[in-house]
C-alpha cells in the first residue's frame, strides 16, 4: 500500500521522519489498530490497465507475456492484445512445475500463458501455463469456460505439477540411474527433475564435473531446458534438501541426424509442424525432402502463438551435428542477404 509500482527496498523512497499523507483503510477498535495506505483510491480510470479487451480470449489460446513482477504466491506477466496491455496473475500453482516462483520464471523473462478468468469489475486476470488439456477434458461436451477451482492434474511424470518433492526414496536408490528432464541451467551445473519407479518426485544437481567426460565450455551447448537425460543418484541430503547426481556413462539420450540440415542458408524456409509447446518456446519439426528432425524455436524467434498440431514455416539458425540439436526462427531474417 506504498505505491502503485514495484518497490524493492522502502528506504529508497520513505525516510524516518517523512511527511506523507495516508487513507485510512480499516480501524480495530479492540486492538486499537488502523490500516493505511498512501495509494490512490483504484478506478477504472485511474487504472494504468484495462482487462475487458482480453475478456472474449478462449482459455486454450496461447499468448505472449513478459514477467514484471514475482512474489512468494505467483508471478504477474504482462500481456499485449488488440492495441490494449494489462498484468494477470499467475499463480505458482499454475507454473507446471514445482520450485521458486523467481527460478521457475524470473523477473523479465518471455513466457508463454493461458487466460484462465478475466474479471472485469475487479480489473484482474488470472493466468496459467498449464496445458488446456489438463482440465479440458472435464468439460467434454459443454461451452469453453475458465478453467475451474479444482481440476485434474497432469499424469505422474518429470517436473509434474501436482507431485510433492520428496527426497527421502531417493536414498535406496543411490547408485540408480534414472529417467530425468532438465529442468533449469546454472553458472555452476544444471537442475534435472527425476521420478523414480514407485513415483517419487525431486530435483537434484548435477555440477559441471559430472556432466560428461572432458571439459564443458558452455553449457548451452550440451544441454537445453526440457532435454530428457538419464541421470546416476550420487547422493541424498535430506538435511539441506539437496540431491547430486551424474550423468557421466549415462548421458545417451536418443540423438536425431540433422546431418541433412547442415550448411542451408539462414533465408531458406522450410516446412514443419509444431509438436509441442513450453513457456521458452516451441518444438517444430521441420522436413527438406525426405528428411525430417525436431527443432527448438525460442520464444523471442517465435511468429504469434503457435499450438501442436500447426503447420508452420521455419528458417534453421544453427545446427549441431554432434548434440543432434537445431535452431529454428519463424522470423523472417533482419536485413535481406546480399547476393553474391
Amino acid at each position: 500500500e506504498v505505491s502503485k509500482d514495484f518497490i524493492r527496498r522502502v528506504e529508497d523512497v520513505l525516510s524516518k521522519g517523512q511527511e506523507v499523507s495516508v487513507r485510512v483503510l480499516s480501524v480495530d477498535v479492540v486492538e486499537g489498530k488502523m490500516m493505511l495506505s498512501m495509494k490512490a483510491p483504484a478506478s477504472k480510470e485511474s487504472s494504468p490497465f484495462n482487462v475487458s479487451a482480453f475478456e472474449g480470449i478462449s482459455p486454450d489460446a496461447w499468448m505472449s507475456g513478459k514477467v514484471v513482477h514475482t512474489t512468494e504466491m505467483g508471478a504477474f506477466v504482462r500481456l499485449e492484445h488488440a492495441g490494449s496491455s494489462a498484468d494477470g496473475f499467475l499463480h505458482s500453482s499454475e507454473l507446471g512445475e514445482p520450485g521458486n516462483v523467481r527460478d521457475v520464471v524470473p523477473l523479465g523473462e518471455n513466457v508463454r500463458v493461458r487466460i484462465i478468468k478475466v474479471n472485469v469489475a475487479r480489473n484482474r486476470m488470472k493466468l496459467s501455463m498449464l496445458p488446456f488439456e489438463d482440465f479440458g477434458a472435464s468439460r467434454a461436451g459443454g461451452p469453453p469456460v475458465a478453467a475451474p477451482t479444482t481440476r485434474p492434474r497432469p499424469p505422474p511424470g518429470p517436473a509434474p505439477g501436482r507431485l510433492v518433492e520428496d527426497l527421502k526414496p531417493f536414498r535406496a536408490l543411490i547408485g540408480q540411474w534414472l529417467p530425468g528432464v532438465v529442468k533449469q541451467l546454472r553458472r555452476n551445473g544444471v537442475q534435472v527433475a527425476v521420478v523414480s519407479k514407485t513415483g517419487a518426485y525431486a530435483v537434484g544437481m548435477v555440477f559441471l564435473n559430472q556432466i560428461q567426460e572432458g571439459f564443458v565450455n558452455r553449457l548451452e551447448d550440451v544441454l537445453s531446458p526440457g532435454q530428457e537425460v538419464k541421470v546416476q543418484v550420487l547422493a541424498v541430503n535430506l538435511q539441506g534438501r539437496s540431491m547430486t547426481l551424474s550423468m557421466k556413462g549415462g548421458f545417451n539420450y536418443k540423438k536425431q541426424d540433422v546431418r541433412p540440415f547442415e550448411g542451408v542458408s539462414a533465408t531458406e524456409w522450410f516446412p514443419g509442424t509444431v509438436e509441442k509447446v513450453k513457456g521458452y518456446g516451441a518444438f517444430v519439426t521441420v522436413r527438406r525432402e525426405r528428411s525430417a528432425a525436431e527443432g527448438l524455436v525460442r520464444l523471442h524467434e517465435m511468429v504469434g502463438a503457435p499450438a501442436s498440431g500447426d503447420e508452420v514455416e521455419v528458417r534453421v539458425l544453427g545446427v549441431d551435428v554432434e548434440k543432434g540439436s537445431m535452431r529454428l526462427s519463424m522470423r523472417p531474417p533482419s536485413r535481406p542477404e546480399a547476393d553474391g
